[in-house]
C-alpha cells in the first residue's frame, strides 16, 4: 500500500522508540499523560491490566509529556512520575499484555493532547508496519478506566465489521453526585448526537478522545492524527465518517473522570470548570435549528436520490436564516457540481455528506445560533428530544441522563440506515 510508505516518509513522528515485543500484538492502546497524579494513571493501567482478553495480545504505550509553555515545577513533577512508573511498569506485564512508558518534552508552546496522541499513535503504527500486522490502535486517557471486556470487544468488533476502519467506543462519565455539572455536559453531548440521528445524518457518532480506535492501515490512509490542542478527536474520527467507514462499539465502555480542567479551550474539563460560575445555566444547540437543517437536507436528498432521471432542482429551506448560511457557502452551486460526477445514488449520497459534513454542520449551527436560533436550556432540549424517543422526561437531570444512556447503550445506529431513510 503506497499510502503507508508515504505516511512513513512524509508525516510519521519518529520521536519515540518502538518497544520490543516478545509476541505479535493485535492491539496497542495509547495513553497521553499530562500534569496527572500518579494514582490516577495507576488506576487506568490496572484497568487495562485486568482485562479478560481471551488470549488477544495487546500493549499499552504511555507518554508523559511536557511542553515549552510549562513551568519548571510541572516539568520536574512529570519527570518524577516518569521515573516512578518506569521503575515499576514491568510488574504489570502479563502473558497477554505489556506496558511501556515514555517521556517527551515538546519544544513548542502550541503542543497539546493532539501532538501527544500523534506521537503515540505513530509509534504504534510503526510497530504494526514493521511487523506486517494489521493491528488496531486504540486511544484512552489517563483519567479513564475501562470495562473488563474492553480489549476483547474492540478486537471482535473489527472482525465482525470488516468495512469499519475506525470506531467510537461507548463512554459514560463518572457522576460524583446528583448535582455535578458533568451530568449537564454529558446530556448536551448525547442530545447533540441524538438530534443528528433524528434528522438522519450519517456522521452522528460521539467523538471522545479517550474512546476511539482505528485500523493500522486506515490510520495512514487518512493522514494520521493531527496536532490540535483540543478537538483533535472530532477532526480525527470524522475523517472516517465522511467515507461511511466509522462505526460504534457499545459492547464495551470507558469511564472518563468528571474533573475540572483548564488545560484545553473546550471539552469536558473546560465545561465542568465553566459550570462553577454563579450565573451558569446549562445550554445546548437550539432544537429547531436541527429540525430546519433536517427538512432542508431531506428535500434535497429526495431529488438527488430520485431514480426517475428527473433533472435536479435546488430546494431552498423554509428558514431565511438557514438560506442565508447556505448562500454564504454556495450550497446550490456545490450540490449541482457534486451531482455531475455520478448518477449512482450511493455515490451521490456520500458526495453530499462529504460536502455537508460534520464540520459544515457545526458552522451551520453556530451561524443559526448567532442569527435567531439561540441556544436553549439543556432541560428544554432534552424534553423535546425525549418526545421523539418516547422517553419519560423528568425534572431530575440524572434520571434523564441515565435514560438516554440506556437508549445509546442499545443503539444499533449505522450510516447505512441513514442512507436508507433518505432514499
Amino acid at each position: 500500500m503506497k499510502y503507508i510508505q508515504k505516511y512513513l516518509k512524509q508525516r510519521c513522528d519518529n520521536s519515540l522508540e518502538v518497544p520490543n515485543h516478545q509476541a505479535s500484538l493485535d492491539i496497542i492502546v495509547v495513553m497521553p499523560v499530562y500534569d496527572e497524579e500518579e494514582s490516577m494513571v495507576l488506576k487506568a493501567i490496572k484497568s487495562l491490566r485486568g482485562q479478560d482478553s481471551k488470549g488477544i495480545k495487546y500493549a499499552n504505550y504511555i507518554l508523559i509529556n511536557t511542553h515549552e509553555k510549562d513551568n519548571t515545577v510541572l516539568i520536574e513533577r512529570s519527570k518524577r512520575l516518569y521515573k516512578s512508573l518506569s521503575d515499576d511498569i514491568s510488574s504489570f506485564n502479563t502473558h497477554t499484555c505489556s506496558f511501556h512508558v515514555f517521556y517527551h518534552h515538546y519544544d513548542t508552546k502550541k503542543s497539546g493532547v493532539g501532538h501527544a496522541r500523534k506521537s503515540l499513535m505513530d509509534t504504534a503504527f510503526r510497530y504494526f508496519q514493521s511487523n506486517n500486522s494489521n493491528g488496531i490502535i486504540v486511544n484512552i486517557d489517563a483519567d479513564t478506566i475501562c470495562s473488563c471486556n474492553y480489549i476483547n470487544a474492540i478486537h471482535t468488533h473489527f472482525i465482525d465489521y470488516p468495512v469499519t476502519e475506525a470506531a467510537s467506543i461507548r463512554y459514560e462519565h463518572i457522576i460524583p453526585h446528583n448535582r455535578h455539572p458533568i451530568i449537564d455536559y454529558e446530556l448536551h453531548l448525547r442530545y447533540f448526537i441524538n438530534m443528528q440521528r433524528l434528522i438522519n445524518l450519517p456522521y452522528a457518532y460521539q467523538t471522545v478522545g479517550s474512546a476511539m480506535a482505528v485500523r493500522f492501515y486506515a490510520y495512514a490512509k487518512e493522514g494520521g492524527m493531527n496536532k490540535r490542542q483540543a478537538g483533535e478527536d472530532f477532526y480525527f474520527l470524522h475523517k472516517y465518517s465522511k467515507n461511511l467507514t466509522l462505526s460504534e462499539i457499545n459492547s464495551a465502555y470507558v469511564i472518563p473522570s468528571a474533573r475540572k480542567s483548564g488545560r484545553v479551550p473546550f471539552g469536558t474539563g473546560k465545561a465542568v470548570s465553566e459550570a462553577s460560575k454563579e450565573d451558569y445555566i446549562p445550554m445546548s444547540y437550539n432544537y429547531d435549528s436541527f429540525i430546519e437543517i433536517g427538512k432542508w437536507i431531506s428535500k434535497n436528498l429526495k431529488v438527488i436520490l430520485d431514480k426517475s432521471g428527473n433533472i435536479y432542482k435546488y430546494q431552498e429551506s423554509s428558514s431565511d436564516t438557514l438560506n442565508n448560511f447556505l448562500q454564504s457557502i454556495d450550497a446550490e452551486k456545490s450540490i449541482i457540481s457534486l451531482l455531475s460526477n455520478s448518477d449512482n445514488q450511493v455515490i451521490r449520497y456520500k458526495s453530499f455528506f462529504m460536502w455537508f459534513n460534520a464540520f459544515q454542520l457545526m458552522k451551520c449551527l453556530h451561524y443559526m445560533r448567532d442569527n435567531g436560533f439561540s441556544d436553549q436550556p439543556i432541560d428544554s432540549c432534552t424534553e423535546r428530544l425525549f418526545e421523539h424517543l418516547n422517553l419519560k422526561f423528568t425534572d431530575n437531570r440524572i434520571d434523564n441522563l441515565l435514560r438516554i444512556r440506556e437508549i445509546d447503550r442499545h443503539s444499533s445506529f449505522d450510516k447505512r440506515q441513514a442512507l436508507n431513510k433518505n432514499e
